[in-house]
């Protein structure tokens, strides 16, 4: 049995590029269209003052990581063919009409004496902002499913991950909140069901994420009022807090390890805390294990260039509000 260890915020740093898909060339719907401003209402509000910024920031995938189907961006396309998964006997397609993304399942060898037996459930979201691939919410009777195919950007559709293995999960892999948190800062429902999500309208990751609340900021700003030199200004800057700190804000979505256990889990993480006093990641204590899909944070760890420089942070080489295909 392999040996675990905890790996501490000191040594916790993330290329935010590699998280989000955006390593490679993206596609070209996605650049020439931006996010609107008003999908993300704090982005608008700090559009204000600081347009240049938030103008980056509605390029970045992260700002788009979720949203509602949009019949003019790509990945809406429909499957233009069944997709059999064999282990199932099932098969799936995406079918689309003006307004509607529909998921219809089949099986793969009805009975000859009688019509094929379909279940329909449309798609009411997308988990992704489209630079290499995106998977889609199932929705039923307000409950959320993860859908069985997802759509590569360059490549087409294909079974979702959780298809790939045994008989496939079908349209029972449920979303819930928790499956969610790293893909929004909206505040999330905690329902019971867990994936009764009834009416979430999804968004991406806005300013808050790693600002905080900036309402005190906004008032402040917004009052005209005189700032005293050295007073706070109502919002956090990253950029002030303690390497350990900044990197804890990468560090809440980009440390998968092999097992996590939340210590306060009705409480979400906010930018500036400690996160491992929140959470306890476990990664292996090998060197030369491979790390979880989405542990950016242990792969820069283990770095002779990040053990090397302690007042090293995600942005002493990235931009945070850029595009990292963009840099």
């Amino acid at each position: 049995m392999r040996a675990w260890i905890v790996l501490g915020a000191a040594f916790a740093a993330v290329l935010l590029a590699l998280a989000c898909g955006d390593a490679t060339a993206p596609a070209e719907a996605h650049v020439r269209a931006p996010l609107a401003l008003a999908t993300l209402p704090e982005a608008e509000a700090c559009a204000e003052c600081h347009a240049a910024i938030v103008r980056k920031w509605l390029q970045h995938g992260m700002a788009d990581a979720m949203g509602a189907l949009d019949p003019e961006r790509p990945f809406a396309t429909p499957s233009a063919t069944w997709l059999d998964h064999l282990p199932s006997g099932f098969r799936y397609r995406v079918d689309t009409d003006e307004d509607t993304a529909m998921l219809a399942q089949e099986l793969t060898n009805p009975p000859a004496d009688l019509p094929p037996p379909r279940r329909e459930i449309p798609l009411l979201a997308r988990i992704g902002a489209g630079v290499q691939d995106v998977s889609f919410a199932a929705v039923e009777q307000g409950r959320w499913f993860f859908a069985p195919l997802e759509r590569f950007t360059k490549s087409g559709w294909t079974h979702a991950p959780f298809q790939q293995s045994g008989e496939g999960a079908g349209l029972a892999f449920r979303i819930t909140s928790d499956c969610l948190g790293c893909h929004t800062d909206a505040e999330l429902p905690k329902p019971f069901p867990a994936h009764d999500l009834q009416g979430f309208r999804p968004r991406g990751i806005s300013c808050a994420a790693c600002h905080g609340d900036a309402s005190a900021h906004l008032r402040l700003m917004r009052g005209g009022e005189a700032v005293n030199e050295g007073a706070g200004l109502g919002v956090l800057d990253p950029a002030r807090l303690s390497p350990a700190r900044q990197l804890d804000l990468c560090a809440q979505c980009h440390l998968e390890g092999d097992a996590q256990l939340d210590l306060t889990p009705h409480v979400r993480f906010r930018p500036g805390e400690d996160l491992l006093a929140r959470r306890v990641v476990l990664v292996a204590q090998e060197a030369g294990a491979r790390p979880a899909f989405v542990s950016q944070v242990q792969r820069l760890a283990l770095s002779a260039c990040f053990r090397e420089s302690p007042e090293m942070s995600c942005t002493s080489c990235h931009d945070p509000h850029l595009p990292p295909r963009r840099q």
